[in-house]
């Protein structure tokens, strides 16, 4: 294309590209100069019009930039912070995972700053100070040393790290519950458009706005029966426990019980019954107490086991992208949405570097027990979420 000079158009703004502006100025030195003067690639005049034509189009870049900064669907970075704070939003940072652990060892032995560490070589920070009771016993949560998804299954936080004398054992009996990463644009941007239903005091969209502006909340699902029925099935989410009638069903992920039950208190419709196993007494402004019922969702670890045949320039490192590429997309998941097999194979193989693959993937098994494999799709309860973790993907490589 010719040179054009920057405007703004349906599309946003618009600006001429480096090789426009570069052909621009060399056109305008042969016409000061005359035709004959010699701009090829090693002279010097080449060389200062180059310079000139890349500090242009920087600055057209950041003029764009600016531009795209002023609407949430195209601001980036510490743009799209400054207008989702028009919405009351903050970037979430991250946060560390957590696990109660049990402790035993001699009565009343007193444990200070320890570190224990799980089968997978992570490590969790016991608080500063531990005391153990009179039957040599003590409950504590441990925290994850690494920020973001740190996850760890029942019994596998078993190394005590830094001896104690009078300490001799550390496990857990529940898995972790799994941190955050920083939050990302896009995952930013979908909060910011859930919030601007946040004024809302009876419609559903409300709620689980307000619900996602809670600390640490990282996934709400809400099913609504508004029949005289008790139904199993809602947008094909099974809850075997049933879905009463005239009720809402919340499945959350993080966030503090009292905080979440004040929040759906203030927004529920009237006469809604509200689901769940997890129960907190709110009382309203007369002093009336108030139940409130939601669910926690279960952390379900995916196994996944594939066979590749390794093609020309495969390596452990494409290997490794393969895993994470894995965990990554189970850990996206919401509770009760399935594992589909053939997204799986997606992201196994979007992992493969361009311009050419390193690798084939012949055969793909997935599944919720190690040792249990199955080339189906693998359904979740609604209350159930699908994580995954790198260690659990299993790659045979063949040539």
């Amino acid at each position: 294309m010719a040179y054009f000079p920057p405007y703004i158009d349906a599309s946003g703004l618009q600006i001429p590209t480096y090789t426009d502006i570069e052909n621009l100025l060399i056109s305008n030195a042969r016409s000061i100069f005359g035709s004959d003067i010699y701009l090829e690639n090693d002279s010097q005049d080449f060389q200062e019009i180059a310079l000139r034509a890349q500090a242009i189009y920087d600055t057209m870049l950041a003029v764009q930039l600016a531009y795209n900064n002023r609407s949430p669907l195209s601001a980036i970075g510490a743009g799209l912070d400054s207008i989702v704070a028009i919405n009351g939003l903050v970037r979430r940072g991250q946060t560390a995972s957590t696990v109660s652990v049990n402790l035993t060892g001699t009565a009343f032995t007193l444990i200070q700053n320890a570190v224990v560490a799980d089968t997978n070589g992570n490590l969790w920070n016991l608080p500063s100070s531990v005391t153990l009771d009179a039957g040599g016993l003590a409950t504590a949560t441990a925290t994850s040393q690494t920020s973001g998804t740190v996850t760890a299954l029942a019994g596998q936080v078993s190394v005590i790290v830094t001896p104690t004398f009078g300490w001799t054992s550390v496990t857990n009996l529940d898995a972790a519950t799994p941190g955050q990463a920083i939050e990302t644009d896009a995952e930013l941007r979908a909060r910011q458009q859930i919030s601007v239903s946040n004024p809302s005091q009876a419609l559903t969209t409300g709620m689980i706005g307000a619900l996602y502006e809670l600390d640490n909340v990282t996934s709400v699902q809400l099913y609504e029966n508004d029949t005289n029925l008790t139904l199993n099935y809602i947008n094909g989410i099974e809850n075997a426990g049933g879905y009463p009638p005239h009720s809402l069903t919340f499945v959350i992920t993080g966030g503090n019980n009292n905080e979440i039950a004040s929040s759906i208190a203030l927004r529920k419709t009237p006469g809604a019954f509200l689901n769940g196993d997890v129960s907190v007494t709110i009382y309203d402004q007369f002093s009336v107490p108030i139940v409130v019922r939601f669910y926690r969702p279960i952390q379900a670890m995916v196994y996944v086991e594939m066979t590749i045949k390794a093609l020309n320039g495969y390596s452990s490192a494409v290997g490794t992208a393969i895993k994470n590429a894995i965990a990554n997309y189970l850990d996206s998941l919401v509770p009760g949405q399935a594992v589909i097999i053939s997204e799986l194979w997606q992201a196994a193989l979007a992992a493969d570097p361009l311009p050419y693959p390193v690798f084939s993937l012949l055969s793909l098994e997935a599944s919720t027990a190690s040792g249990a494999l199955s080339p189906n799709d693998i359904p979740f309860k609604f209350d159930e979420k699908a994580i995954g973790d790198p260690l659990n993907v299993i790659i045979n490589v063949t040539t």
